[in-house]
């Protein structure tokens, strides 16, 4: 929330920055006001490549041009971003075994850039694909290196931590592996906060 408050306090030409752009989108998204934003986002991309909003973008709301456009957005730019929605489309396209060897380049081009947090997101990212397609056992090594390094990369993001978690622990169940199962549910705390929608009357917008 605070995050979108700062940037929602910004003129329009400097949230329409490349740098800036994306970042609006998604905290307009996290905090469940991406309905606000749609038309702004969608003229920004009428006249600008910019790839990573633009796969975020389709992401978000996928349609028959998902694919198309993640692919418009790999081929200008390949970065964790970019590939990792690119897989997402992929694997809604039925492409699984594609969408996992791109989330696997996203994955190495994140840890080569040192962004730990996106490490995390997309090795969480292979163990809910691989549910996906029924290879539990693999999924389980995946959801366990996911949340290992969560804890070992010393992250502290709640939300990144409980999508692991959620994801290790269903792995867990497919596999009939009930050990420490119950404990680790037992981490996974959920803000009330988390799943409330905005009131019309306090809709912030650029510029103010």
């Amino acid at each position: 929330e605070h995050f979108w408050a700062c940037l929602s306090s910004l003129g329009i030409e400097d949230v329409l920055q490349e740098n800036v752009v994306r970042w609006y989108f998604a905290a307009a998204m996290a905090v469940n006001r991406h309905s606000e934003v749609v038309p702004l986002i969608e003229s920004h991309l009428r006249t600008h490549v910019a790839p990573e909003l633009r796969a975020q973008y389709a992401a978000s709301s996928p349609s028959r041009d998902f694919l198309a456009e993640t692919t418009r957005a790999v081929s200008v730019l390949e970065t964790p971003i970019t590939l990792r929605h690119h897989a997402f489309a992929l694997s809604l396209a039925g492409r699984h075994d594609e969408s996992s060897r791109v989330l696997n380049r996203a994955l190495r081009l994140a840890n080569l850039l040192g962004n730990d947090q996106l490490v995390v997101a997309l090795a969480t990212d292979m163990c809910i694909a691989l549910q996906r397609v029924g290879a539990y056992r693999d999924s389980l090594w995946w959801g366990e290196w996911a949340f290992s390094e969560y804890s070992r990369r010393d992250l502290n993001e709640g939300y990144r931590k409980v999508t692991a978690i959620a994801a290790l622990a269903f792995s867990k169940l497919l596999v009939g592996d009930e050990v420490g199962l119950a404990e680790m549910i037992g981490e996974i705390e959920i803000s009330a906060g988390l799943a409330g929608v905005h009131r019309p009357d306090t809709a912030r917008f650029p510029g103010g």
